[in-house]
């Protein structure tokens, strides 16, 4: 037998909501925007190869270092290497919902 009713769609896939950011412009406004509407998927795929460029880049300054600038450099390398599982999960996340 057949369903009278249909079952619901599945949920759509979650998007980017805009946001603001960057310095602020003498007439008060931000210098960059993201763009509504984009596949949050897409979003954070960039973001986690930004990172990895990030994380890479850090960390080959930080090997021309020494003492407490060795330090910084090093303790913004260990940041993205927090960050970036928490991209790399939310991707696994939209690819297991589906």
């Amino acid at each position: 037998m057949s369903d009278l009713v249909p079952a619901p769609p599945k949920d759509p896939a979650p998007f980017t909501a805009e946001t603001s950011f960057g310095p602020l412009t003498e007439a008060n406004l931000t210098l960059f925007t993201v763009r509504p509407g984009l596949p949050a998927e897409e979003a954070l795929m960039h973001a986690s190869h930004l990172l990895d460029c990030l994380a890479s880049s850090t960390y080959e300054h930080a090997d021309g270092l020494q003492g407490h600038e060795r330090k910084q450099a090093m303790s913004l390398f260990h940041l993205v290497e927090l960050a970036k599982p928490l991209v790399d999960a939310a991707i696994d996340g939209i690819h297991q919902y589906r």
